[in-house]
């Protein structure tokens, strides 16, 4: 099966973060596509594919990548609702462990 957009991003994006990642892996991942003028270009093509007349994209996007993020790291949700404070992509973020 191929991989999706999505997925294929978050595995780019992945691998430019330190190898170890912190249970703010999230936060972290947001942060980076925010500061870097292609990832950020990329997130924003992503949100409008996946926009739809009665949802933002960003919502779905965001969402997937939460998901993808849990999977490429074997991961699952410890906390959620941590308000953001390094992005202005997400409000909330998930710590996991």
């Amino acid at each position: 099966m191929p991989k999706s957009s999505i997925e294929e991003f978050v595995e780019g994006a992945l691998d430019r973060l330190p190898p170890r990642h912190t249970e703010e892996v999230m936060h972290d991942l947001f942060a980076l596509i925010e500061g870097d003028p292609a990832l950020l270009r990329h997130y924003n093509a992503l949100c409008e594919q996946y926009r739809s007349p009665d949802r933002s994209g960003r919502a779905t996007v965001n969402r997937t990548i939460g998901s993808w993020v849990m999977k490429k790291t074997d991961r699952s949700t410890l906390s959620s609702g941590h308000p953001s404070t390094r992005s202005s992509l997400i409000e909330t973020f998930s710590k996991l462990g």
